[in-house]
């Protein structure tokens, strides 16, 4: 292919639509049965590169009146189409948060899966789910490919293009990039409650 990419979560969905949109012949291999990644299998809503907001000064204690989208594009774009069918509520500004995501993008996780296969295969990328990486491709310091693992059994594919967004580095690690293992990290998953009195 032209364009691998390795993980089908937030990002590695707008990586494969950008992609196939400007014709690259472009596959996704995602180890789960969906796209989505933390999206939907979390679910923790988008964020980062989906919501970040600032002031003009840098800021992003300020209130949300002065503050300005950073990022639109695709990810805008997903977003607007996840309103569009009844899977978001959009950008909402989090009343108590001082942090620097104090703008929060909540979406039906079930709703987000749909979408963004439909995208990526309407972009024209293809997607193999159940699938993931057990090792690279290498022609000296270049990755060259992966060795993916499946129901199907082992298979080799070459690309031009690798895109690591498997979350944990997965191609970078094994092509002999250094990283740093953690053996914990400070993470949870989001839960959802309806009709509470907040205060």
């Amino acid at each position: 292919v032209d364009v691998l990419v390795v993980g089908g979560g937030s990002a590695g969905v707008t990586a494969a639509i950008a992609a196939a949109r400007l014709g690259a012949k472009t596959l996704v291999v995602e180890r789960y049965s969906f796209l989505g990644g933390l999206v939907t299998g979390g679910p923790t809503g988008l964020h980062t590169f989906f919501n970040c907001y600032h002031d003009e000064n840098g800021s992003p204690n300020v209130p949300a009146s002065r503050k300005k989208q950073l990022i639109r594009g695709l990810p805008q774009e997903i977003v607007t189409c996840l309103q569009a069918v009844g899977g978001g509520l959009g950008h909402i500004e989090l009343e108590l948060s001082k942090r620097f995501i104090s703008v929060l993008t909540p979406v039906d996780p079930e709703v987000y899966k749909w979408l963004a296969m439909e995208m990526v295969l309407e972009a024209g990328a293809q997607v193999y789910l159940h699938s993931y990486v057990s090792d690279v491709i290498m022609d000296g310091n270049v990755v060259k490919g992966i060795i993916m693992e499946s129901k199907s059994g082992r298979e080799a594919i070459l690309a031009k293009v690798i895109v690591d967004t498997s979350g944990d580095a997965d191609v970078a690690a094994r092509a002999g990039a250094p990283y740093k293992f953690m053996e914990q990290a400070h993470v949870s998953m989001n839960l959802r409650m309806v009709g509470v009195d907040v205060d």
